[in-house]
């Protein structure tokens, strides 16, 4: 299912008509202090939903993630947009060094990836827009579950199962997913298998994909 959020955005740009691809940074200042304020309020929803201690918010990561979404409807909309100006534009790395904080406050927004990645594969395999959307999946395993064919960051991935929050956050959507593919790793085996506990049964199609992995160790 196509998320709220997701559907409303592409909803306004498609009413809106034939609109150019432009970042949200390049915004007055009004319109940045209304997109921070936005986003605020969906950190502190979010929030309200995570377990542990959540992490810090980085408004630059977040809106970083907002404007690739963006980008990425914009191309899934509008097909005639040249191949060049879709690769600066989803090609540009997120502001900031690897962290939790930086994690998390991408995941707020790019944690609709795999819909517009369902919506750009339904255009077509080969569009140059699943390549984009497929390198942006690998590069954030904590918004990519459910996925196909990605191949996770090692060192992203890392930075998830460290921290417990996060960690969580990544086991439950694996769970709601069954997103099997991403059992390889030792660590993420061991994770999930926590969270189900002694309910394997709850998530029938994960556990018997640990066993087997376990048994093949």
């Amino acid at each position: 299912m196509l998320a709220p959020m997701l559907h409303d955005f592409l909803a306004d740009l498609i009413e809106r008509g034939r609109v150019t691809v432009a970042l949200a940074i390049e915004s007055t200042p009004e319109q940045f202090a209304d997109l921070e304020s936005r986003i605020r309020r969906l950190d502190a929803e979010s929030r309200l939903d995570l377990a542990f201690t959540p992490s810090a918010l980085s408004i630059d990561a977040a809106v970083w993630a907002l404007e690739f979404i963006e980008n990425a409807c914009r191309f899934l909309v509008y097909r005639e947009l040249d191949e060049a100006i879709m690769t600066d534009r989803l090609a540009q790395n997120c502001p900031g060094q690897p962290s939790v904080d930086r994690v998390y406050s991408v995941d707020l927004l790019m944690r609709y990836l795999p819909d517009v990645s369902r919506m750009a594969k339904g255009v077509g395999e080969s569009d140059p827009l699943v390549k984009h959307l497929q390198q942006a999946g690998a590069r954030w395993p904590l918004s990519s579950v459910g996925m196909a064919g990605i191949a996770c960051d090692t060192g992203e991935l890392d930075l998830i199962l460290k921290n417990a929050c996060l960690r969580q956050l990544y086991v439950d959507r694996i769970i709601q997913r069954t997103d099997i593919s991403l059992l390889g790793p030792a660590a993420v085996r061991d994770a999930v298998t926590s969270a189900l506990g002694v309910h394997p049964s709850l998530a029938p199609e994960i556990a018997r994909a640990i066993e087997n992995a376990q048994e093949k160790v």
